[in-house]
């Protein structure tokens, strides 16, 4: 029989969900994911601060290449700090992981994640758009994202 843990010794965590923009548009599945969240947190904050957080990566969706990630009560701010400065990978090249907010649940974390805009490829003439359902259009040549426009800010000529 094991030993029972009282609720007032048991961890608390918080669910910090975020989305991986990369200029490189290679599939990102979860063991992938997963190594890019350990390098940017131990490249950030090193081992020692990386092991305070106690990180773990409880979902990951490879079509909207954004995810949930698990950490101790009290070390939101550093996840999340250490998340957003992370800016080179050595697979992705440049890289920005947009944090789109924290949770207490899970549930709450995935509400988060549901407000993230699909996007679809599509080729014209050559040249291949991602297209947002926001309205958004990035350019990809090679495999890069090489400009992005919106209703706001369109594409020169």
């Amino acid at each position: 029989m094991g030993v029972r843990i009282t609720s007032t010794l048991r961890p608390r965590w918080r669910y910090i969900a975020f989305k991986v923009w990369s200029e490189r548009l290679e599939e990102l599945d979860f063991d992938g994911a997963r190594e890019l969240v350990i390098r940017a947190l131990s490249d950030v904050l090193g081992p020692v601060g990386m092991g305070r957080l106690r990180p773990w990566l409880m979902r990951w969706d490879e079509e909207l290449r954004a995810g949930i990630l698990r950490v101790e009560r009290g070390q939101e701010s550093p996840a999340r700090a250490a998340l957003s400065l992370y800016r080179e990978d050595p697979e992705l090249g440049r890289v920005f992981l947009e944090v789109l907010g924290t949770s207490g649940t899970v549930k709450g974390a995935e509400r988060l994640l549901s407000r993230v805009p699909r996007w679809d490829v599509e080729e014209v003439d050559g040249r291949t758009f991602l297209i947002y359902e926001n309205g958004e259009v990035d350019v990809v040549e090679d495999g890069r994202i090489v400009a992005h426009a919106s209703y706001e800010d369109p594409l020169p000529d």
